[in-house]
């Protein structure tokens, strides 16, 4: 994955020309220091006026979300209360069209990897924020993406180590910001420390 951002519309950033390669890499900074931006940026929901994004060799500066394969895990896991875990996940795969077959075996790969079988049947409101996180993954995980992108969404969780070690277990690239340097530790991931507009490789 490489960046390149030239000031423009976004200009708390300076000029970033970077390159994230690490499966695992966690984006530190501290409040309103541009983590969810950059995070933003790299799914698509914000657009760059000056610079270029690649997915290895792609460019997707100009794709979609969903072309560029990118997923996003938020912090409100942004699920739907009114559906099973089982609607949840598979809603996006449903909006787009995919067969029937193609989709309970998505479906069935992520539940095994996210092991959560016996919540498929519940409504999200009854779970626990450790599991509706893990619904929010598995719901992230079945449009297999190129980039999992996590904004802070495990900080506060009890039991969010569980979490990390799923997350260590993924083929997928994930980038991972937080402002808590113990959670850092905890991915076991490369450093990227963003502070005044710039971005450093810290490890």
């Amino acid at each position: 994955m490489k960046i390149t951002i030239d000031k423009g519309k976004y200009d708390f950033f300076k000029k970033l020309d970077i390159e994230i390669d690490a499966k695992r890499s966690v984006l530190l900074g501290k409040e309103e220091s541009g983590k969810s931006s950059f995070l933003n940026l790299l799914a698509g929901f914000l657009g760059l006026e000056k610079g270029e994004i690649y997915f290895d060799d792609k460019e997707v500066t100009n794709l979609s979300p969903q072309a560029r394969k990118a997923a996003y895990i938020y912090q409100n896991y942004n699920l739907y209360p009114n559906l099973s875990v089982k609607e949840n996940i598979i809603f996006g795969l449903r909006i787009a069209g995919e067969k029937e077959e193609f989709i309970e075996k998505a479906l069935q790969t992520v539940v095994d990897l996210v092991k959560i079988e016996e919540l498929l049947d519940l409504k999200v409101v009854e779970l626990t924020d450790l599991q509706n996180m893990k619904v929010a993954m598995a719901k992230a995980l079945i449009k297999d993406p190129y980039v999992l992108l996590i904004d802070e969404a495990f900080d506060n969780i009890k039991g969010k180590e569980e979490l990390f070690e799923l997350l260590k277990k993924l083929e997928v690239m994930v980038i991972y910001a937080t402002k808590d340097e113990e959670i850092a530790k905890i991915l076991e991931g490369v450093i990227y420390m963003i502070d005044d507009g710039k971005i450093e490789k810290l490890s």
